[in-house]
């Protein structure tokens, strides 16, 4: 399915989620350059957070 092609109050969810996957994925890439535990495991949160509201607003494939 394609964004576009959600109801509204999903796409409200997913828009956001997919924008947060993308900035915590891009903050994975930096901390793990620089080694900061703490930093990769909070930026993991939020991109797994992100992954799950990405995948809550999409129906499931058969």
């Amino acid at each position: 399915a394609h964004k576009t092609e959600l109801p509204a109050e999903k796409r409200k969810v997913a828009e956001p989620a997919i924008a947060k996957l993308v900035r915590s994925a891009y903050m994975l890439d930096a901390f793990g350059d620089l080694g900061n535990k703490q930093q990769i495991t909070e930026a993991y949160a939020i991109f797994l957070a992100a992954s799950k509201d990405i995948q809550a607003a999409f129906p499931a494939q058969p």
